[in-house]
């Protein structure tokens, strides 16, 4: 679950110790197990009510708790469920109340669980098609993961921050033709859900709100959970698109041209050495499911 806002992240980072990485790493492949249940089971027909609904009884029997639910920022109601569940133009913090309408062939589903499990927490997100995807949609889809790996390859001691968004802008916008969402982005985690730093996925711009954490470097022992977020037409987004019922609309965040979006996030410790990937696995799983 991404902030919001740059100045949403108000805890400090956290240095995990080495003891520590063997219950962080639990954590997120409990993440990882979670989307490889949900992959052999979503398929078109489904509401996102049922979705969410089996991802709580799928996080109980793996001893885990969302650490989304009934989650508490600024502005907004409580979190109402297990999961983000974001369909074609929602690019993520949708729900089980946004959308009423099942799931049809032709779906671009952004599935983005976070849980907590023996006090740690895991979140990763990942973008499924139900039934074969578009020439459009599988172009989307394969820079998304592309651009996170890219992305991922520059964390390690040394480096500055700002280098993960050189690296997914230039493959997102300059190769594939698509556009990073501004005003989103990674952040860290461990035993809370949100914490320092704030990891964009692309450079601000001369309008945009600044980062002042570009130039910072990583710290080995940080825990980051990075997620380019991508629009096929924009990279600007809209919010709360019924003003006068506000109590579950104001979560979901749309590409603001209502074109399709994409979103893929890994949990990843930085080493002294580099990095390692927490939610290893996610990319061996098929992300495109049977109509």
């Amino acid at each position: 679950m991404p902030p919001s806002r740059y100045h949403d992240i108000r805890m400090p980072s956290l240095v995990v110790k080495n003891q520590d990485i063997d219950a962080a790493y639990n954590a997120a492949q409990k993440v990882v197990e979670v989307h490889r249940r949900l992959a052999a089971w979503l398929r078109p027909g489904h509401t996102l009510a049922a979705v969410d609904q089996w991802i709580g009884k799928t996080l109980n029997d793996l001893g885990c708790v969302s650490c989304f639910r009934n989650y508490v920022t600024p502005g907004h109601p409580p979190f109402p469920s297990h999961a983000c569940l974001s369909v074609n133009e929602c690019i993520v913090h949708g729900h089980a109340l946004y959308r009423a309408q099942p799931l049809a062939v032709g779906d671009l589903v952004k599935v983005d669980i976070g849980v907590v499990y023996k006090g740690w927490i895991g979140d990763a997100g990942w973008t499924y098609c139900l039934g074969q995807p578009t020439d459009l949609q599988a172009r989307l889809m394969a820079c998304g993961k592309e651009s996170l790996r890219r992305g991922i390859a520059t964390i390690g001691p040394g480096a500055q921050l700002k280098a993960f968004a050189v690296a997914v802008q230039d493959h997102v916008e300059r190769e594939c033709g698509f556009h990073c969402v501004k005003g989103l982005g990674g952040h860290g985690y461990g035993r809370t859900l949100h914490a320092a730093p704030f990891v964009a996925n692309a450079l601000p711009g001369m309008m945009d709100a600044p980062w002042p954490e570009a130039k910072h470097l990583w710290v080995p022992g940080t825990l980051v959970a990075v997620e380019p977020m991508i629009g096929v037409g924009t990279g600007k987004t809209r919010e709360n698109p019924h003003p006068y019922n506000r109590k579950w609309t104001d979560w979901p965040i749309y590409t603001a041209d209502g074109s399709l979006s994409v979103h893929h996030e890994h949990d990843v410790l930085v080493t002294e050495s580099g990095h390692r990937v927490l939610t290893e696995g996610l990319e061996e799983l098929s992300d495109v499911l049977p109509a």
